[in-house]
């Protein structure tokens, strides 16, 4: 949400000279700065819902989570250089367990993170959800954070280090400058936050799955992209790399898909899994039994590419990305793919199972945004919100857009004998939403989310939440909320 910067700045506020020969209007800027606010009610009473708790953080949001009672948030919040009060520019925050105003936070509570480039705060809040008259911890860092990883016991951020430029001007020809990632790391005990160390290494990290804690030990899988090679030619290479509790280097391995960059990520335990992509998809499983000597056990090329991993079981691995095909000599997407790999022969892994929905431009938000998608193993069941576009079937322009022909939600059986059978599809659109060339006017309308309670699966679009039975999928009831 945002809040006004400075109540004395008014939208129509103006400054007028008082040479009346030569009078001058000056706009006064209307600042605003964003905050994040975490509101807890008490749902006890269905009838009578209070609001028992706020925290209220500047900054934006970068992540959440919850471990037990405590909730976790880390924000960023960029410094404000057009404040009337340049002298007074640090950030601040509501606890309704200490009062209802504004808490500045003051500049000996502000630590920085050594070697960031942002010009930002990072707010690190937790909050005990159980006892709501305990007040909040408010740890405060000069610098800003990228993505994070938190176990029960730690909590890792990482920060892009960009080498490339030196006093503002790109670096000269022929200089191996290489993007860096620092590591921050931060102990959570007692609801509180203890810096413990910082560790760095070569490339950026594409998500918060490309990291991971595993006995003591952190991993973490990124791409470098080299601004030039010895040859003076630009190239990247993909690498994992493990440190110790201190963040220091433990073991690596380096250059892994020289000219590709990583999609997706997974670690499960003492086995990691990167999939690459620039013309075909490689899935990669990588040995990590042994910190000092992470290597490649086995690896997979076909088609397309996988950019999220979802662990099915021990053994095999739902992928969802996109399919590639050969058009005219080059490499383009085409329609969504789902995989499941066999990955029980770690120097052979397989693809069991495939699917393709749709043709050039079908696109799912789970394919960047794991929330998007709905799992269970157990339930049998894997669904996640989908735009169809058909080329209409003409083979000769495959990798050409075409017209939607649906959006709503695809809903999945998933097994290791039958593959993904389609159970079958919801939409929320009406029959005017899409006309005959494809367009579609009801966006408001389209699915975004999907979650089942007992024998009910809902999904929810801005405008609409529908439930259908859980297993033949028949409409059951609507709410429509956009009005």
């Amino acid at each position: 949400m945002q809040k006004p910067n400075d109540a004395r700045v008014k939208a129509n506020e103006t400054q007028s000279a008082i040479n009346t020969k030569d009078v001058a209007m000056i706009a006064r800027p209307f600042l605003w700065k964003n905050t994040v606010r975490v509101i807890v009610y008490d749902i006890r009473d269905i009838n009578n819902i209070k609001q028992i708790r706020k925290v209220e953080v500047d900054g934006n949001a970068m992540a959440t989570r919850k471990i037990g009672d405590m909730l976790y948030l880390v924000s960023n919040d960029y410094l404000n250089y057009y404040s009337e009060n340049i002298a007074k520019i640090t950030p601040s925050y509501v606890d309704t367990a200490v009062g209802d105003g504004y808490i500045n936070i003051d500049y000996a509570d502000i630590h920085y993170l050594k070697n960031s480039i942002k010009s930002s705060y990072m707010i690190l809040t937790a909050m005990n959800l159980e006892n709501v008259k305990t007040p909040a911890t408010i740890y405060t860092c000069l610098g800003g954070g990228g993505n994070i990883y938190m176990s029960k016991e730690n909590l890792y951020i990482s920060a892009e280090d960009n080498n490339r430029y030196i006093n503002n001007t790109l670096m000269p020809e022929k200089v191996a400058a290489v993007d860096k990632t620092n590591i921050y790391k931060f102990q959570l005990k007692d609801g509180k936050f203890e810096f413990m160390a910082k560790g760095q290494v070569n490339g950026t990290v594409l998500n918060q799955f490309s990291m991971d804690e595993n006995n003591n030990y952190f991993r973490i899988a990124t791409t470098t992209n080299s601004a030039w090679n010895a040859n003076g030619e630009v190239g990247s290479k993909n690498n994992v790399y493990i440190l110790d509790a201190e963040l220091k280097l433990k073991g690596k391995l380096e250059d892994m898909a020289i000219g590709e960059k990583i999609y997706s990520v997974r670690f499960m335990g003492d086995k990691g899994y990167v999939v690459t992509y620039k013309n075909i998809d490689p899935l990669f499983v990588i040995d990590l039994k042994d910190a000092s000597n992470p290597s490649i056990l086995g690896q997979l090329k076909i088609p397309g590419y996988s950019s999220y991993l979802q662990p099915y079981d021990e053994n095999h691995i739902i992928g969802i990305g996109k399919d590639t095909q050969e058009v005219d000599g080059r490499v383009t997407e085409s329609g969504v793919k789902l995989s499941l790999f066999d990955v029980a022969d770690y120097k052979n892994p397989k693809e069991k199972f495939s699917t393709v929905i749709g043709d050039a431009g079908t696109s799912s938000e789970a394919i960047y945004n794991h929330k998007a998608l709905l799992f269970s193993k157990d339930m049998n069941i894997l669904a996640f919100p989908i735009s169809v576009m058909i080329n209409g079937g003409n083979v000769e322009n495959k990798g050409i857009y075409s017209k939607q022909v649906f959006q709503g939600a695809y809903v999945y059986n998933i097994d290791l004998v039958n593959g993904f059978k389609l159970r079958g599809t919801i939409t929320h659109l009406l029959p005017t939403d899409v006309n005959i060339d494809g367009y579609v006017s009801g966006y408001d309308r389209n699915i975004q989310r999907i979650l089942f309670i007992d024998e009910m699966l809902y999904t929810i679009s801005n405008d609409v939440i529908m439930a259908n039975d859980f297993n033949d999928l028949f409409f059951k009831n609507k709410i429509i909320i956009g009005k």
